[in-house]
């Protein structure tokens, strides 16, 4: 006996087991939770080193290169990439799916410690991070005002932010933009 000889003669049986199995698939769907940004843990390794004054060639020579070839030997590692600016370089270190992150992180904070001695004597230490997707910004927003655009920064840092930071489950608040305050001291050379 057939599947279609069983449906063909208990069509009641055959219209129940269709209705048992939709009633299921809903109650499922109904349980089966969403996610805008679900948990994914991505073998991305950066590491950050400060070199203040330092021109974008000196880093390069001086604190880029020895930390890539301290690096680029490290098991499963499979992308390697650098990006140096004026008194800073960044390396973003892509391993392949499955690497354990905390075996390829304790294995770059080793080799960069072998070549620390290396580095400048200016050169900060070096920052190493787990790239974590859950830290990402969720919202971004902008504001404008009819003030300058310090005192839209100053509205946001002093009013706003105190505000949002108080929210259950946000992380961080981030004020970019305007121009941070400074103090200039001009010196007259002959008094002093």
């Amino acid at each position: 006996m057939t599947l279609s000889d069983v449906s063909i003669r208990r069509p009641v049986f055959t219209a129940m087991l269709s209705f048992a199995i939709l009633v299921m698939g809903f109650l499922a769907l109904r349980k089966l939770g969403t996610d805008l940004y679900p948990p994914v843990d991505l073998p991305m390794i950066t590491v950050q080193v400060i070199y203040p004054g330092a021109s974008p060639e000196d880093i390069e020579r001086d604190v880029t290169k020895p930390i890539e070839d301290s690096v680029a030997g490290i098991s499963g590692l499979s992308k390697l990439q650098s990006f140096t600016r004026d008194s800073v370089t960044f390396a973003l270190l892509q391993f392949e799916l499955g690497t354990p992150l905390d075996e390829a992180t304790n294995a770059v904070r080793d080799r960069i410690g072998g070549v620390r001695g290396e580095l400048p004597s200016g050169a900060m230490e070096p920052v190493i991070k787990q790239l974590d997707i859950g830290a990402l910004p969720v919202t971004v927003v902008a504001l404008t005002s009819d003030g300058g655009v310090n005192d839209t920064r100053a509205l946001a840092e002093d009013r706003l932010r105190p505000i949002l930071e108080q929210v259950p489950g946000v992380g961080a608040i981030n004020v970019v933009g305007g121009e941070d305050r400074e103090v200039h001291v001009d010196l007259d050379l002959d008094k002093l």
